[in-house]
């Protein structure tokens, strides 16, 4: 037995927020400042316009206002990048297969066919502001591409672990509908645990680039990340 599953994608908005000077020393990262994340609703998925990694262009940002998390602080943003850890939908259809008990009677483990992951950015969610003169626009379309590789990156390592995610979402019961269910369960949080985990890594960068502009912390960012993709490239979807 196979059941296909909805698209179950998280979205992360990452914003710039703007400080008049740098600070000597980071500092917290503000609350209206941090990112947020929200699952991608199936229906609005041909409201959507995904591009896989690459690298970004100022046209790449074409939403005519700021995501809703992150309106609240507009004024202060230099641009907001909507990027979602995709999973292939392919991978999401998990299959029951029956297995012999010791006992005579019948289970079934479900568990995906196939796990894949990828990172894609929503241009149409994606927000560049105009108005704001603080940065200089080469630093903020930096900024968001690191965004956007940082999921990139957790994607890829997603699928460098996709055999122990697999061992995890499996679920076993003496009814195909049930372990299904036990198995989408699953599915779901590790979704969520891996969304709130590439939220905190984009609050960090957040933290140490965002109050003023601070080249040298992200051209350390802008190393690292690159570094990274070289490092997971034979993990990309």
């Amino acid at each position: 037995m196979r059941r296909a599953i909805p698209m179950a994608a998280f979205a992360c908005a990452a914003a710039l927020l703007l400080a008049g000077r740098p600070a000597a020393t980071q500092q917290p990262l503000p609350d209206e400042a941090r990112g947020s994340t929200w699952q991608l609703d199936p229906s609005q998925k041909g409201r959507t316009d995904l591009i896989s990694y690459r690298a970004l262009g100022r046209k790449d940002f074409r939403a005519k206002q700021p995501p809703p998390q992150a309106r609240a602080s507009a004024d202060r943003l230099g641009a907001a990048t909507c990027s979602y850890l995709l999973p292939d939908q392919e991978s999401l259809r998990i299959q029951a297969t029956p297995r012999k008990r010791k006992d005579g009677s019948w289970e079934y483990v479900a568990k995906p066919d196939r796990l894949r992951f990828s990172g894609a950015m929503d241009r149409r969610c994606s927000w560049w502001n105009d108005r704001q003169k603080h940065f200089a626009p080469d630093y903020v379309l930096a900024h968001e591409q690191i965004h956007f590789a940082l999921t990139e990156i957790h994607a890829r390592r997603l699928n460098e672990r996709a055999e122990d995610v697999v061992r995890r979402l499996t679920a076993v019961d003496r009814d195909p509908h049930r372990a299904i269910e036990a198995s989408e369960a699953r599915l779901k949080q590790v979704l969520e645990e891996e969304a709130r985990a590439l939220l905190a890594v984009n609050d960090r960068f957040d933290a140490e680039t965002s109050l003023g502009e601070r080249r040298e912390a992200q051209e350390r960012w802008r190393a690292r990340v690159e570094q990274e993709l070289r490092e997971t490239a034979r993990f990309a979807h």
